[in-house]
């Protein structure tokens, strides 16, 4: 219901697109007509319509479950004891801070470090944050949104709840600064705006909302690739640990897809000039970020 409440109207406006056709002639052989769906499998093939239909169907609240119920109890238990109370893994969460860097200057997210975490204020005006601090870091491990409105959890989850407070509080730090970054540039882009005003956090919640679902893990509905989509086992346990891999992944496919597509209209000189600055950030954004993760791993290990 929380899903409808949010989500119905522009569902609807979606599937009004999807099913969108223009009116048809008569052809030689027979009546054609165009569709959005007839373009889509045209430039993407069905796996593009697939993509749109199931994305359609998570936002309807409709789950894509399977019915393997014994393996994914045991998937999800197996993954919560790596997970939780592991240093290791709390001490991981500050380097997504770097990945930033790829979508805000650096200048912004070095500044931010010199004052305290805002965790309190990027919860309150970004609905990620929020999203992310009641647990939705990573898939497989958060109780569900029915669970947490009930209150009807066991001694097991209460336990299993703390032993994610590692990972939860590093997490939480780690957003407070990117609200620092954010407002910062906001600060500086948005002269328009009355720096403590609600407009002026309410931008920017906005900007630290883009930020998180373009360079941030965190497990949603809009935030799901279409394998983590599948309700299938070993679909979930090929996905188990591949949140980070497959965030990098979109980040170099999107900044490299956009040249190529830039290449067809404008040609390559023209369209490394639009592009060439945003892919050196991101890879510079993802070798350092692996870079920093590889040293904290090796430090601790040792």
């Amino acid at each position: 219901m929380a899903k409808y409440n949010a989500l119905a109207l522009p569902v609807l406006d979606a599937f009004r697109w999807y099913n969108y056709k223009e009116k048809g002639f008569k052809g030689e052989t027979a009546f054609v007509t165009k569709s959005v769906k007839q373009a889509i499998e045209n430039a993407f093939g069905k796996d593009g319509q697939s993509y749109i239909t199931t994305f359609l169907k998570d936002l309807n609240g409709q789950e894509n479950t399977s019915r393997d119920t014994v393996g994914r109890s045991f998937f999800t238990k197996a993954k919560i004891a790596s997970v939780g109370a592991n240093i290791r893994v709390a001490l991981l969460q500050p380097t997504a801070y770097l990945k930033a860097s790829a979508n805000i200057d650096n200048k912004y997210l070095i500044k931010a470090l010199l004052h305290k975490p805002k965790i309190g204020r990027a919860e309150k005006y970004c609905g990620m944050a929020l999203w992310k601090s009641l647990g939705y870091y990573d898939t497989n491990i958060q109780r569900g949104v029915t669970e947490q409105i009930k209150h009807s959890e066991t001694w097991k989850d209460k336990a299993t709840e703390i032993s994610m407070k590692g990972a939860e509080v590093a997490d939480k730090i780690t957003w407070g600064y990117l609200w620092n970054a954010c407002e910062l540039e906001i600060r500086d882009t948005r002269k328009d705006l009355k720096v403590g005003s609600e407009e002026f956090y309410t931008a920017i919640g906005k900007r630290l909302r883009e930020v998180i679902y373009k360079t941030q893990v965190v497990d949603s509905t809009m935030t799901r690739s279409q394998l983590m989509r599948s309700g299938q086992f070993y679909d979930k346990m090929l996905t188990s640990f591949a949140s980070e891999p497959t965030l990098a992944y979109n980040m170099l496919m999107e900044s490299f897809n956009q040249a190529s597509l830039d290449t067809r209209k404008m040609g390559r000189a023209a369209s490394w000039k639009k592009n060439g600055k945003n892919i050196a950030r991101v890879v510079y954004a993802y070798t350092m970020t692996n870079a920093l993760a590889a040293l904290v791993e090796s430090a601790f290990d040792a």
